[in-house]
């Protein structure tokens, strides 16, 4: 039998052995040395940790400060608004009001904008857009910092609060008269758009001035030599003549009244002419003709305690007497007496609103705001209701525009 040599297959193992040994020693020394050098394994894997960590901060940065400004970029004040924006990077609010695409905040008087109680003293924007029809108009912040306090309050004739709430409503509400709500889910759509912007916005602008026209100064019946059908734009600045003698709508025939809402603007005067003034996406807003809760809550602006019925017996709302043009010839030019940087609320011209209700007149009726040339300061507060006809007009009447934001 043949023999195995036992020692030279030892010698074989022992060497194979010592080899392995020999290069896992090695591997061992590049993987130590793989993981202590900078270029370690271990170190790019922190690093890239790091890395994560720090763009993932980053974005989450990023993406709070957009969410901070989102929707509104923030732009100093006499500067356009190319989109809806703000003066001061916070919430939207009463305080921090959107400044209209096309418009730019200025400063005026007391009312900073940026400031703590600027909003309190009558924040303006002006026209500063494409349309030279209307450039230069100007608007004041009504804030509405408490939206259940918007809705329709009963005024003053003379030293007596009047009895309008049971009767009246806002043009095509549906809802039963003498229950207003701040829902007005029964409305127009113009209404509803209304209401829910002054929700979300935390209130609206209005006309610093009653509604005049471009290079004019005749303070007579001026616009019975213009149209009323929306060619011609009214303006929000001082010195204008009044736009007056001109109908809400049309005739108070309730079976033929075209009565000029959302739809049916086949009918000329002061709602068509309002809504002519901003209709295009070239501004962040839309114009009307101003509410009668607009009207209220502009008041209630003025002085807080027309909310309860208790105002001084000196205020705006109660008694106009020195807070108004009364003289008895003619009307004056837009821009006689202010409050808040807003202007004639009492006296020069009735203003008409939006308001309607069920009077003498039936249910094509409309209400008209404030006192008149030629009336009684100590009676015409900035409060009164007066009731006319959709076809009604006369030199004492005008009308003032107000804004729906988008």
């Amino acid at each position: 039998m043949k023999k195995y040599n036992n020692k030279n297959n030892l010698g074989i193992t022992l060497i194979a052995l010592i080899v392995t040994i020999i290069v896992l020693i090695i591997l061992a020394g590049i993987s130590i040395s793989l993981i202590n050098s900078d270029n370690s394994v271990l170190k790019r894997t922190i690093e890239s940790k790091e890395l994560y960590d720090r763009a993932q901060n980053n974005e989450l940065q990023t993406l709070k400060e957009l969410s901070d400004e989102f929707p509104y970029p923030v732009i100093p004040v006499d500067t356009e608004a190319t989109r809806n924006s703000v003066t001061k990077k916070k919430d939207v609010s009463s305080s921090n009001p959107v400044i209209p695409k096309g418009f730019k905040a200025i400063n005026v008087g007391e009312a900073i904008w940026g400031t703590s109680d600027g909003y309190k003293k009558g924040l303006v924007i002006e026209d500063v857009g494409k349309d030279e029809n209307t450039r230069g108009s100007q608007f004041v912040w009504v804030p509405v910092e408490n939206y259940n306090d918007f809705h329709a309050i009963e005024g003053f004739y003379g030293a007596n609060r009047d009895s309008y709430l049971t009767t009246i409503l806002e043009a095509g509400d549906s809802k039963e008269a003498g229950k207003p709500t701040v829902q007005n889910v029964n409305g127009t759509d113009e209404s509803i758009a209304m209401y829910n912007s002054v929700k979300r916005f935390k209130g609206f602008y209005i006309a610093r001035y009653e509604a005049g026209i471009s290079g004019t100064v005749d303070n007579g019946g001026l616009s019975e030599a213009t149209e009323s059908n929306g060619e011609i734009k009214p303006l929000s600045k001082p010195g204008c003549g009044v736009w007056n003698s001109i109908p809400w709508g049309s005739n108070n025939d309730e079976n033929t009244a075209s009565d000029g809402l959302v739809g049916d603007d086949s009918a000329d005067g002061v709602v068509k002419v309002a809504r002519s003034m901003y209709n295009s996406s070239d501004y962040g807003a839309k114009s009307t003709l101003c509410y009668g809760v607009q009207w209220d809550a502009t008041l209630n602006f003025l002085d807080s305690n027309y909310l309860n019925g208790q105002p001084a017996n000196d205020s705006i709302v109660k008694n106009a007497s020195g807070k108004g043009y009364y003289r008895k010839s003619a009307p004056s030019l837009t821009g006689y007496y202010a409050e808040k940087n807003i202007f004639d609320l009492a006296g020069n011209v009735y203003e008409m609103t939006m308001e309607t209700g069920e009077f003498v007149d039936g249910l094509n009726s409309r209400v008209s705001r404030g006192g008149a040339y030629g009336g009684y300061a100590n009676k015409h507060a900035a409060s009164l209701r007066v009731v006319k006809s959709t076809d009604f007009l006369d030199r004492q009447f005008g009308f003032r525009v107000a804004l729906i934001i988008d």
